[in-house]
C-alpha cells in the first residue's frame, strides 16, 4: 500500500529516523493480491478532510503557513455558500473523479477557514484505498491549476480544525451488508469485527499513522 511504502518512524532517543521498506531483502518486497477465504468481502468508503488556500510563493517560502489565505470569508462547516465560492472547481473534481473510475459522493465545507470535506462513493477494500490514493492527488493536482493550495497536513494553524479523515467499514456476504442484525442492532459479527479494531488499532497506528 502507499503507507507501507512510504512510512517513516521516528525513534525520539536517538533522534534517527528508520524506513522499515528500507530494512526488508530484494526478495521480500514482493507483495501479492489474493482473494480471501472468508465468505464476507469489505466494502470501505474514505472521507478526507482539506484546507484550500492561495498558493502564494512568498508565505510559502517563509514557510508562514498560518499566514496563507484561506479560500472562503467565512468558516461554518455544511454551508452551500462556502461551496459557491469554488463551485467551478468542485464540479471540474467531481467530473474527474468519475473519469478516473473514482466517484464522488459528496463534497462540502467544514468547520474552519478554507476547510472542506469529500467522501468518494464505498467500493472494494482493494479497489477503495486505489480510487482514495489517486482522488486526493486529484484534488492536488486540480486546486495548483487554479493558483490554489490543497494541503491534507493534520494541523495547518493552531487556531483551527486540525485535518483528518473517515473511514467507512462494512462487511458483504454475496452483496448483503452483515453488520446488522435485522432489528436495528449490530449483529455478532459486527461486535467480533470492532473487537478486533480495538485489540490491534495501537500496533496499527504505530505503522499507518
Amino acid at each position: 500500500t502507499f503507507s507501507q511504502r512510504h512510512a517513516v518512524l521516528y525513534d525520539a532517543r536517538t533522534q534517527k529516523d528508520y524506513v522499515p521498506l528500507n530494512a526488508v531483502a530484494p526478495s521480500g518486497v514482493v507483495f501479492d493480491v489474493y482473494d480471501s477465504l472468508l465468505s464476507e468481502a469489505a466494502v470501505m468508503g474514505f472521507e478526507y478532510e482539506v484546507y484550500v488556500v492561495h498558493a502564494d510563493d512568498d508565505v510559502l517560502r517563509s514557510r508562514q503557513y498560518d499566514r496563507l489565505r484561506p479560500v472562503g470569508r467565512t468558516i461554518n462547516g455544511y454551508s452551500l455558500g462556502r461551496v459557491t465560492a469554488i463551485d467551478e472547481l468542485v464540479d471540474e473534481y467531481f467530473a474527474r473523479c468519475e473519469a478516473i473510475g473514482a466517484p464522488l459522493d459528496a463534497f462540502h465545507s467544514e468547520i474552519g477557514p478554507g476547510f472542506f470535506e469529500f467522501a468518494l462513493s464505498p467500493a472494494p477494500a482493494l479497489a477503495a484505498a486505489d480510487r482514495a490514493a489517486r482522488a486526493r492527488q486529484h484534488f492536488r493536482d486540480l486546486c495548483a491549476e487554479h493558483g490554489l493550495l490543497a494541503t491534507f497536513v493534520a494541523k495547518l494553524r493552531m487556531d483551527a480544525s486540525g485535518s483528518g479523515g473517515h473511514l467507512h467499514q462494512s462487511l458483504t456476504r454475496e452483496g448483503r451488508n452483515v453488520f446488522g442484525d435485522g432489528r436495528e442492532g449490530i449483529s455478532d459479527l459486527a461486535r467480533a469485527y470492532l473487537g478486533g479494531l480495538g485489540a490491534t488499532v495501537a500496533d496499527f497506528t504505530a505503522v499507518f499513522n
